[in-house]
Order: structure tokens, then C-alpha cells, then sequence
């Protein structure tokens, strides 16, 4: 290889390297807003998923339609991918997730419709005919529960309308920077035992929140006898789609703040592989700038030697 061909490749990295770097900066400021936005959200989601299940418990199935357990005929998929690529492996992660699922279920195109938050999603599920009942794009990284409310809202009109039996949810869950896991969430019917499940995965093992585990006793059962007015059915009715836009709202978060940790590391590995690549570029540049030294210095000799004699 040529030592211009060889600088050539040195540079082409070297400006490669200068990319991945200011992304995977980039990537790191809106890890930091979106895993405080998450974990901030955190003990106020585990509240109202704790109020959720509290409710769940108390009149299940008997007080408002949400809570209505029917045979599983037709399902709906929410699931939240991100709108851009370059975040390693947590969109594959999460699409081979929503498949395995599917095929323990015994879901196909036909009893299967997609609701998707992210294009990476929509192109997956839209490519392969499957169903898509609503697409959700470019909702940016910073949302509020009220931008969300659209989503519930379309959740609970399908639901009501006896669209589909069943409402899934399929999102990442931020656990740490380096630690995203797919997670699958039950939103409608609301069922108890589905919440107390959410509500203890909601708690984080380690890290900021930790502590907030060690106060609170998840399988210790508060009262949940609660006199309603005007009645039960005309509360539940006003509180459980607010408490499932709370649902969508964290789902949405967890997602985001997974998406720009993957992101993150995954621009720092190209950084780091990019100047591994450059340093043995450039000892491969030395070695054969030495070889054409060493070269021209036989050259130089062999002519003097020649001369002289």
C-alpha cells in the first residue's frame, strides 16, 4: 500500500473519529435530561401505578370497561422505537422482543394491529404488511404527559369500541448508562396483577432512586376499600384514562432516556475503534516510510559504490 493511499485512510478516519466524537457529546447531554426526566418521573409513576393498583384490586372487572377482561380475538401492539439509527443494538433488541412475543401469543397479521411511537418501528412492522393503526413520529426528546394524551386517548377509543381485546406495550426500560432492557407491558384491560408487576419493576435496583425501593414494601397490601363520590363507576371513569396516559407518558421516557445511552456508547466505541484504527494506520505509514528510506539510502549507495569503482 502506498504511503499517499495510507495518509489518505489516516485522514478519512481522523475526520470520521471528529463526527462519532461531537455525536456521542451531543448524545450525552440529552442522556443526562432524559435520564433525570425519567427517574424524576420515576416515584410519581410508582404513586399512581400504586393508586392503579389499589383500584385494580378493589373492582376488577366490575366497574368500568377498562378493567373488562374479554376473550383474546384481536390485539394491538403499542410499541416505542426510536426515530434515528446509530444506538447500537436497542431497536433490534426491542423488535426481536415484539416478535417473540408475538409467536408465544399466536399472533399474526391477521388478529394483530401496530400502534407505533419511532420510525424505526413503523418501517419495520409497515415493510412486512403488517397492520399499522396509527404512527407516532419525530415527537422530539422532551415531552409532557398532555402530548402524550393523544395516544391513551386513541387506546382507550379502539378498547371502547371493541376493536381489539387486548393493548400491549413494547418499550425499552433504562436501567443504566451501559444496561437498556426490553421490556412487554400489559395496558388494557387493567388487571391487578399486571400493575403490581409494573409498579415493582418501576422501582430501580440501584443507582439515584435506590433508596426510594428500601422505604416502600411493594407485596404489602395498603386498605383499598374507598368510598367514591359522586359513585365508583363515574371516578374510574375520569381516573383510569389519566392513569393509563401516566402509563404511556413513563413507557415514553424510559424509551428515551434508553435511546440516548445506547446512542451515547455506541458513538463511543466508533470513536474508540476509529483511533485504533488510526494508530495502526500510522505505524503502518512508518513502517513503509522506513522501508523507502532505507530504500533510497541502498539507491544512493549502490551509485557511489558504482562511481568509485
Amino acid at each position: 500500500m502506498s504511503l499517499k493511499i495510507i495518509k489518505n485512510k489516516i485522514r478519512s478516519i481522523n475526520k470520521t473519529k471528529q463526527v462519532t466524537k461531537a455525536m456521542e457529546s451531543v448524545a450525552a447531554v440529552k442522556m443526562r435530561k432524559s435520564q433525570k426526566a425519567a427517574f424524576d418521573t420515576r416515584p410519581y409513576a410508582f404513586h399512581a401505578f400504586g393508586i392503579l393498583k389499589r383500584i385494580s384490586r378493589s373492582y376488577e372487572g366490575g366497574q368500568n370497561p377498562l378493567m373488562e377482561a374479554r376473550k383474546i380475538d384481536r390485539v394491538c401492539l403499542l410499541v416505542v422505537t426510536s426515530d434515528r439509527g446509530l444506538a447500537g443494538n436497542l431497536n433490534n433488541a426491542l423488535l426481536k422482543k415484539v416478535l417473540g412475543a408475538m409467536k408465544d401469543k399466536n399472533l399474526s397479521k391477521d388478529n394483530t394491529g401496530f400502534i407505533c411511537i419511532g420510525r424505526k418501528g413503523y418501517e419495520y412492522f409497515s415493510k412486512r404488511g403488517f397492520y399499522i393503526e396509527k404512527y407516532y413520529k419525530e415527537l422530539g426528546d422532551v415531552v409532557s404527559v398532555d402530548m402524550l394524551k393523544e395516544v391513551s386517548e386513541f387506546l382507550v377509543e379502539l378498547y371502547e369500541a371493541e376493536k381489539y381485546d387486548s393493548f400491549i406495550a413494547f418499550y425499552t426500560n433504562f436501567i443504566s448508562t451501559t444496561d437498556q432492557k426490553p421490556v412487554i407491558r400489559t395496558m388494557l384491560p387493567i388487571a391487578y396483577e399486571e400493575v403490581r408487576r409494573i409498579v415493582k419493576y418501576t422501582l430501580p435496583t440501584k443507582g439515584k432512586y435506590s433508596e426510594f425501593r428500601k422505604t416502600i414494601d411493594i407485596d404489602k397490601e395498603a386498605p383499598y376499600e374507598f368510598v367514591f363520590e359522586p359513585d365508583a363507576r363515574e371516578v374510574l371513569k375520569e381516573l383510569l384514562p389519566f392513569l393509563l396516559n401516566i402509563q404511556v407518558y413513563y413507557s415514553f421516557l424510559e424509551a428515551k432516556a434508553s435511546e440516548h445511552s445506547a446512542r451515547m456508547v455506541a458513538m463511543k466505541n466508533a470513536s474508540d475503534k476509529a483511533e485504533e484504527m488510526s494508530v495502526s494506520l500510522k505505524r503502518e505509514f512508518n513502517k513503509e516510510r522506513q522501508a523507502v528510506i532505507t530504500s533510497e539510502i541502498s539507491e544512493i549507495t549502490g551509485g557511489i559504490e558504482a562511481m568509485s569503482g
